[in-house]
């Protein structure tokens, strides 16, 4: 076997692509999104001179001349395959050694287990138990099976929608309570647009939405432009909209018939004639609402309520960045809209989707909304450190950490 750098791009690509355990973070383009790093790609050739495995690396120079290497949802290779596995490794850690690496972290994109949140199994997984011994006998050091998004780079806990080979409409696919949530979408006149850069300002806006509801701090609008001008067409942006001049008019006739049941009903009729008081102060507090948002300068006919930019990579996609303004949630356009991502994705030759990190104990808003579309859960194994020196590396992680927990 033979071990090689900088792989040439179709080359790279195209080995990823047929893989069972792919990922867009390993992605020959993904170098270019992580500008602020140094990148490798790299390879292992058997004695067919056929690609077997590859690994997208990703570099930071360290004071003292020192470097760290990340793999990003790698390497890609057979991890049911021990011999490919170590043959991989070593030859990685002997290409680190020669660049003054410290260490390399690495988090594989493989599956430990899958499984449906209501039908969660027990401890973890023989298969996951399997790699991170395999993994431990070339000196990795596992970091734990963690539960919370924060512990790890990438999640240790993905929601992911797969499509059945015969599946041609992903909304007929979705759970009944789906449906009818997607269709109080339609009742408010829910409309979902797809493009790229001409949607960028007002997905950015809505991004911007989010910050400031959850207190953090996404990505900005130059990020986001540089995923759509680097992968092009498998860069997707899809904003849902509402139209706030109709929504005021339906809400104004519905007012006036309110009003005039009102005057019509007899005054001894009392629990009609509160059910008719409760439809006034509602319809009254809606309008005040829409006319505040129209004074606060959102368009009337062509409102953003909710957007999802998702970047596609062979059969797989990541929907990757979401935003939403808070004020229009009863309008139910995220259901609608992360349908709609679907169905592009499968009219585009994906067969899953991710929907991107949960929390491992299963609990948290986020996988309860996201069980809405009735995905699978992927657990992966999680994150390894392979110390290269091995002086250095115990000398620098402990700093390391307190920074982390700093953050």
């Amino acid at each position: 076997m033979r071990f090689e750098t900088n792989i040439p791009q179709k080359e790279y690509d195209r080995f990823v692509q047929e893989q069972p355990y792919n990922h867009l973070l390993q992605s020959y383009n993904w170098a270019k999104i992580k500008n602020n790093w140094d990148s490798m790609t790299l390879g292992l050739y058997d004695d067919n001179d056929q690609l077997t495995a590859t690994s997208l690396v990703l570099s930071k120079t360290l004071p003292f001349g020192f470097k760290t290497w990340y793999i990003p949802r790698g390497p890609i290779l057979d991890w049911e395959n021990p011999n490919q596995v170590k043959t991989f490794f070593d030859h990685l850690k002997k290409l680190a050694k020669k660049n003054n690496v410290i260490f390399i972290k690495f988090d594989p994109a493989y599956p430990i287990q899958s499984f449906k949140t209501k039908d969660r199994p027990e401890g973890i997984s023989e298969k996951g138990k399997k790699v991170v011994s395999l993994l431990e006998s070339i000196g990795a050091e596992h970091k734990g099976y963690t539960l919370m998004l924060e512990d790890t780079v990438q999640p240790r806990f993905e929601s992911v929608a797969f499509f059945e080979p015969d599946t041609k409409n992903v909304e007929s696919t979705m759970p009944r309570h789906t449906k009818k949530l997607i269709k109080v979408s339609n009742k408010h006149g829910v409309s979902i647009e797809e493009g790229h850069e001409e949607l960028l300002d007002t997905f950015a806006n809505l991004v911007q939405f989010t910050e400031a509801r959850k207190g953090i701090s996404l990505r900005d609008k130059e990020y986001f432009k540089r995923l759509l001008e680097i992968y092009g067409n498998d860069a997707i942006i899809h904003i849902a909209y509402c139209n706030l001049e109709e929504l005021m008019q339906e809400t104004k006739t519905d007012l006036a018939s309110v009003l005039h049941d009102l005057e019509t009903c007899p005054e001894n009729a009392k629990k009609k004639r509160n059910s008719l008081l409760e439809r006034q102060v509602s319809l009254e507090n809606k309008l005040k609402s829409f006319e505040q948002m129209i004074q606060d300068g959102l368009p009337k006919e062509k409102t953003p309520i909710a957007g999802m930019l998702s970047v596609k990579y062979g059969p797989y996609m990541e929907m990757l960045y979401a935003g939403m303004d808070e004020r229009f949630k009863q309008f139910m356009a995220q259901y609608k809209n992360y349908v709609e991502i679907f169905q592009w994705g499968l009219e585009h030759g994906c067969k899953k989707v991710s929907m991107g990190g949960i929390e491992g104990d299963l609990n948290d808003g986020l996988t309860q909304f996201k069980d809405n579309f009735d995905p699978m859960i992927e657990e992966y194994a999680g994150e390894f450190d392979l110390p290269i020196k091995k002086i250095v590396y115990s000398l620098v992680m402990p700093i390391y950490r307190k920074k982390t927990n700093k953050k």
